[in-house]
């Protein structure tokens, strides 16, 4: 199914399947509290993406380096929306209710805001963005049983990053 890179079989440079980096909610989405996303993508960019179709989702973009950390299916085609219309339950759907009761997993630029007023501000301002709805097909990063998501230093047990992730690779 996947294109491996010989120095790292884990690599998802030379796939062809799609990708969406969730760079600032990995966490949100390794502990399955995520399932829609908003993006600033084009028209031509969005329309290559369909209802049901697998994407890999990267903890970065791939062309940084980007780990694979699980694979999505979109439960909808991407579609236009203000976010002026965002459903309250989307607060949780972001990730962002998890990373609010998780903050020291909030990337540091989140460090200290309260992401349920930014989702609020979010919905005042009322931008147009594209809205990505997904459902997690399989995760291959997960929590650190060590670390456990738990608030502390994370990395120094040994076992993970420094956001309390395992990937794959590191299991074998």
């Amino acid at each position: 199914m996947f294109a491996a890179h010989a120095a790292d079989p884990f690599s998802v440079v030379l796939d062809p399947m799609k990708s969406i980096s969730f760079s600032w909610t990995s966490a949100a989405l390794v502990a399955r509290a995520k399932d829609v996303t908003r993006r600033e993508w084009n028209d031509e960019y969005a329309d290559r993406f369909e209802k049901d179709e697998v994407i890999k989702a990267t903890d970065r973009q791939v062309r940084f380096g980007g780990k694979l950390l699980g694979l999505i299916r979109l439960t909808a085609k991407p579609y236009w929306e203000s976010e002026a219309l965002m459903p309250d339950r989307d607060y949780a759907g972001e990730g962002y209710e998890w990373l609010d009761a998780h903050p020291w997993l909030k990337p540091k630029s989140w460090q200290g805001v309260d992401l349920k007023a930014k989702f609020e501000y979010d919905r005042r301002v009322g931008e147009t963005v594209c809205v990505v709805r997904f459902a997690i097909e399989e995760m291959f990063a997960q929590p650190c049983p060590r670390c456990d998501f738990q608030q502390y230093d994370r990395g120094t047990c040994g076992m993970c990053d420094s956001r309390g992730f395992i990937f794959m690779e590191q299991l074998t």
